[in-house]
């Protein structure tokens, strides 16, 4: 059965949630929609750190009131399991907002009746193989916010007048917020879309309960405008005063949950306090019922205090109602979940209306918002469109409709640009053809056939319409002409420039009169601020270190290519050993046995690599795989500022950083990081030098780096290593002048004059 009704809470009926069974709360992932009769289509990136633990999600439908387990996970082909494996496993240091964003983010989950129980040690293995790296406590503070106010936490910050970053996570140490401090002031803050004092104002009234740690920096690692101007003292003070006067606010109001329409086109803002006339500007286009009250500071700049206030006031001057529409979906336990209409034949073209149905993960309401299609993101790009419906977080993965029929799929709105403040409204999607490649590609033809011929019946050559899907002469002859045109969108989005006002259709990114970016790079090969980190995901990045270890030991003398007197080193200054999991003769409790330079690692081998300096230096590690997705070069090693330092000679630490958990007095846990892949050929290299190199959060440079220093080793030279000058990589300004003596901001050229120790291994693997 195929609905076709555009009845909103109609297609509501085949929509359902993606949960975490392993977290008390069953946190919500995002929204899915059945695209079969055991098939879901979401988000990729929803899904990817499941992969190996599947039992972990659920699915659920309010329709039916009913849970689903996921038996199998269909990715996109072309979706880049390994780069966004990264983006999952950011250091605590760097901010994720394109990970939504990131190239054929689609994945098929086939779902199964019954749904598996959970193990104690399933719920562990999850948790721990999700959490990323704690800090080393001697870096910085360290706790928790149930266990410590956060007032107490920034006083004692600024009171100490340290100067650095406090990052507040979740439980599974996922950042939230961050807050930076400088010279005894909070300086800046980000929580999600909310900056400065709002994000305080919300962080406060949310009442984040998560871990929290705090380093030394000297600068935000995000972007950020003008300071917080009100000492920390008042701005907390001023935080606490909204929370306490919020709750009867929202009394008067009705609740968080309640929805409001406007009733008139424009708002009369002659009759609003002056000091709420802003946030009604920026309340009031989303003032459709399609947004719960307490979910509308994720689409503004403003905190909830400001929101309800600006509400009150409207509702007191009759310019706003709230809906009346009862949205709660009828729930029959005996209901089959009906799949949606895929308009894969459809054409597309920009400004199209279109709606977006999602359910609120609080009250399992099928919510509505109307916008526009605008076109391609890229120029020859017909996959990833934009669309201009905006829509809360929780909304990822939900479909997007065109007549009641699916076009595709909301993936996450475009990161903030200060440049360009308007496009806060821009919000990517999938077109749904994406849905139908996830499907060939898990192998399955039988569904990808039926949904592409389920819009449109198959016409023969004479004209004559297949049998099993009669239409009447007027919808045959309108399916004829839709089938001349092409399917889905070919024109790249018209945005409006913020600076000249000019109009860009050739591409979407840049106006073509003044060269303003409309549209930051989303794409994970060029990160604006995304450092790669170690990969707990994708053990063919740790596989090429573990054998670039297994021959350094007996590398030869390298030979010294400078007139710069230097010490001319003996060995290689890092060395590198393999652990692979073994177990005791006739008993299953395992032990770490290191392996020698001929073992070949086999898929599903748990490993884990050991590093130890010969001398103090600086250490930077940076892969490229082999295959075609994974070309580009990246940096592993260090993975934050809080590891991008010198090492002491003899310093050792491992990957991952725990790699045995006691489970009580007599049994234990080994964790490590499981082999998977396709085999082919691994390139690691390793950069040691005597200061430090602008690589960390630099792609960029690491992938010249990278190249330049494979062209130095040559064919042949990469295991023998080689002694070179940092300016012999051609990255200007490369190396850090530890004196800080710098001229009209260039390093001092001695710095560009040290030695470096450059070694390279390519490993083929099976």
């Amino acid at each position: 059965m195929q609905l076709t009704a555009t009845n909103p809470k109609t297609l509501a009926r085949s929509i359902g949630i993606l949960v975490d069974r392993t977290v008390a709360d069953t946190p919500t992932l995002g929204n899915v929609w059945m695209i079969d009769s055991d098939k879901v289509a979401t988000c990729a990136h929803l899904a990817l750190s499941y992969h190996n633990y599947l039992q972990a999600l659920a699915v659920r439908f309010p329709h039916n009131g009913k849970q689903y387990g996921v038996e199998k996970a269909m990715f996109h082909p072309r979706f880049d399991k390994h780069a966004v494996g990264q983006l999952v496993q950011v250091a605590l240091t760097e901010p994720t907002q394109t990970l939504p964003l990131q190239q054929h983010n689609a994945v098929v989950l086939q779902l199964k009746e019954e749904l598996p129980a959970l193990t104690d040690t399933m719920v562990w293995k999850v948790n721990k193989n999700l959490s990323l790296p704690v800090p080393p406590r001697d870096q910085g503070l360290g706790g928790n916010l149930g266990e410590i106010d956060l007032y107490v936490v920034i006083q004692t910050i600024t009171n100490a007048r340290k100067e650095g970053v406090l990052i507040i996570c979740d439980d599974r140490n996922h950042p939230m917020a961050r807050v930076f401090c400088q010279n005894g002031r909070v300086m800046y803050a980000q929580f999600r879309n909310l900056n400065n004092e709002m994000a305080i104002y919300q962080i406060v009234n949310r009442d984040l309960k998560g871990n929290f740690f705090f380093w030394t920096a000297d600068s935000p690692n995000w972007d950020v405008q003008a300071p917080i101007a009100r000492p920390a003292d008042m701005l907390l003070i001023e935080a606490h005063r909204r929370v306490d006067e919020l709750k009867g606010m929202i009394a008067r109001l009705g609740n968080l949950h309640s929805l409001f329409v406007r009733k008139q086109e424009e708002p009369h803002l002659e009759v609003i306090p002056s000091e709420s006339k802003d946030y009604v500007r920026m309340i009031w286009p989303l003032l459709d019922g399609g947004t719960p009250v307490g979910q509308l500071w994720q689409l503004t700049g403003i905190d909830d205090y400001a929101i309800v206030a600006s509400l009150l006031e409207l509702v007191a001057t009759g310019q706003v109602e709230t809906l009346k529409e009862d949205l709660v979906l009828p729930t029959d336990s005996n209901a089959i979940i009906p799949p949606l209409d895929l308009a894969v034949h459809v054409p597309l073209e920009p400004w199209d209306k279109i709606t977006n149905v999602y359910l609120d993960t609080d009250t399992m309401r099928p919510m509505v918002r109307q916008g526009c299609l605008l076109g391609q993101l890229r120029e020859e790009d017909k996959w990833h469109l934009l669309h201009n419906v905006r829509l809360i977080p929780e909304a990822t993965g939900s479909p997007l409709f065109k007549d009641g029929k699916v076009i595709g799929m909301h993936c996450g709105g475009l990161p903030p640009n200060y440049g360009n403040r308007s496009e806060n409204n821009l919000q990517a999607m999938l077109w749904v053809e994406s849905i139908v490649e996830c499907l060939r590609g898990g192998g399955d033809d039988e569904t990808a056939n039926k949904l592409t011929l389920m819009e449109m019946p198959r016409l023969k050559e004479t004209g004559e319409v297949a049998p099993e899907k009669r239409l009447d002469e007027a919808t045959a002859q309108q399916s004829l002409s839709i089938s001349r045109k092409a399917p889905g969108c070919r024109e790249v989005a018209r945005l409006d420039c913020p600076k000249c006002g000019r109009t860009s259709l050739e591409s979407a990114r840049f106006c073509k009169s003044c060269g303003q970016e409309l549209i930051r790079e989303t794409a994970y090969s060029k990160p604006a601020r995304k450092p790669p980190v170690y990969l707990v995901l994708s053990c063919l990045i740790l596989l090429a270190v573990v054998a670039g270890g297994l021959f350094l030991s007996s590398l030869p003398t390298p030979v010294l290519v400078t007139t710069k007197p230097t010490v001319i080193r003996d060995s290689a200054p890092l060395t590198m050993d393999v652990f692979r999991q073994a177990f005791k003769a006739d008993s299953n409790i395992g032990y770490w046995k290191k392996e020698g330079p001929e073992t070949i690692f086999k898929e599903k081998d748990l490993i884990h690599l050991a590093f130890s300096t010969r001398e103090s230096c600086f250490v930077y590690l940076i892969y490229r795989g082999a295959s075609k997705a994974a070309d580009m070069p990246a940096l592993i090693y260090p993975v934050s500022p809080v590891s991008d330092k010198e090492l002491s000679k003899g310093f050792s630490f491992t990957i991952p950083s725990d790699v045995d958990e006691p489970v009580n007095e007599k049994d234990h846990h080994l964790l490590g990081l499981e082999v998977s892949g396709p085999p082919g050929a691994e390139t690691f290299l390793a950069v040691c030098s005597s200061r430090k190199l602008k690589l960390l959060g630099n792609s960029s440079a690491t992938e010249r780096v990278f190249r330049k220093a494979d062209t130095l080793l040559g064919k042949d030279g990469g295991n023998k290593g080689k002694e070179v000058l940092v300016s012999d990589l051609g990255e200007k300004d490369l190396a850090v002048d530890e004196s800080g003596s710098t001229k009209d901001g260039k390093l001092a050229s001695s710095a560009q004059d040290d030695s470096i120790y450059i070694c390279r291994w390519v490993v083929e693997h099976r």
